[in-house]
């Protein structure tokens, strides 16, 4: 073509003023530059200057992704074991004669009447500050207190088959290791559940660090 573009490839990354010439463009500056030749070639070159932000989108998407990977199955355990201690702490006042008071005087434990209600308002408290997140590591230590102790004074008199000092055993057909898991199954898994939100989550109180400091210590 006369004083217009030299030879063009579809996809050649060159600019607008070295290839094309610019009376041409004057004389058809009528016609979008994005169907004439060299607007083709510049609509293809703005595509290849705007690669890097979709690939910046697709880095960002993939740290979501992979930071949703990694938290999504703490949140989950957090939740199921929040939940369980939210509701047999609060099952406690609600149903004081068989699983509060009641209970803790008929497997011996001393106090019933003063104990039962603090085990609730710990059970509750924990099971709250670990479905919030907040302090989850302290709560879930108190908590694990609690289920070691729930296990020591119901379920291990079943794996013994006799009664440990002043708590009793449970009537069952059969004693031992199987009747003892099946038995403690949630005790169990509230204590391997507690154990890693502490690992997870760690012991904040206790350390020196002042209240605006989130995330640095002293």
């Amino acid at each position: 073509m006369d004083g217009g573009c030299c030879p063009l490839r579809f996809g050649t990354s060159i600019s607008l003023e070295t290839d094309c010439d610019s009376e041409f463009a004057r004389k058809y500056s009528l016609f979008s530059l994005r169907n004439a030749p060299c607007g083709i070639l510049l609509h293809n070159r703005s595509k290849f200057r705007s690669r890097p932000a979709y690939e910046t989108t697709g880095r960002i998407n993939l740290r979501m992704e992979a930071t949703v990977r990694r938290d999504l199955p703490m949140i989950l355990i957090r939740v199921l074991v929040g939940l369980v201690f939210l509701i047999e702490g609060s099952l406690k006042f609600l149903r004081p004669e068989d699983l509060g008071v009641g209970r803790f005087a008929e497997i011996g434990l001393p106090f019933p009447h003063y104990l039962a209600p603090v085990v609730g308002g710990i059970e509750i408290a924990g099971g709250a500050a670990i479905l919030l997140n907040f302090y989850a590591g302290d709560a879930a230590l108190a908590l694990l207190i609690v289920i070691l102790t729930a296990l020591v004074t119901t379920k291990l008199p079943i794996l013994l088959g006799r009664p440990l000092g002043p708590f009793p055993l449970d009537k069952l057909k059969e004693y031992g290791w199987m009747s003892f898991f099946h038995e403690a199954l949630t005790e169990l898994c509230m204590v391997f559940g507690l154990l890693a939100i502490v690992i997870d989550s760690g012991i904040q109180i206790g350390r020196r660090r002042k209240w605006y400091q989130s995330g640095s210590q002293d």
